[in-house]
């Protein structure tokens, strides 16, 4: 008994696909029809939206915690029993600049990342675009 209970212990305590977790997701789609298997029930109808990070590497730079991803936009539009699926990443100025100059731009972050950046100091903390939810 106590081995099938360590052999259960065991079994539940792996993550699977945990290492992907904090891989990039770089494509975006708008408004692609959702092929599926059953059907929708007519009651559902709308939009269900969920957000989360898209992207933790910029350049030579890794983000290194999961809550600092480059913010991604997931909607699927349910309506008449079809699902649409659009994924876009927030056009923050956290990631627009980032971008422009292909490295992770400075901002609050949960942990630093790999590489670390250098430092602004204070004044370029202050001024730091923290509009990346």
């Amino acid at each position: 008994m106590r081995v099938a209970l360590v052999a259960a212990v065991l079994a539940f305590s792996e993550d699977v696909g945990y290492e992907r977790l904090m891989q990039d997701s770089l494509d975006e789609v708008t408004d692609v029809e959702v092929t599926m298997s059953g059907s929708i029930p007519s009651y559902a109808a709308g939009s269900f939206f969920l957000t989360g990070p898209g992207r933790f590497s910029m350049g030579k730079e890794k983000m290194t915690h999961v809550f600092d991803g480059f913010a991604k936009v997931h909607k699927w539009s349910f309506k008449d029993g079809k699902v649409r699926f659009t994924s876009k990443f927030l056009p923050s100025e956290f990631l627009n600049n980032s971008l422009a100059k292909n490295a992770v731009d400075w901002g609050v972050l949960a942990q630093e990342t790999d590489p670390p950046r250098r430092n602004p100091g204070p004044i370029g903390f202050l001024k730091a675009p923290n509009d990346n939810q």
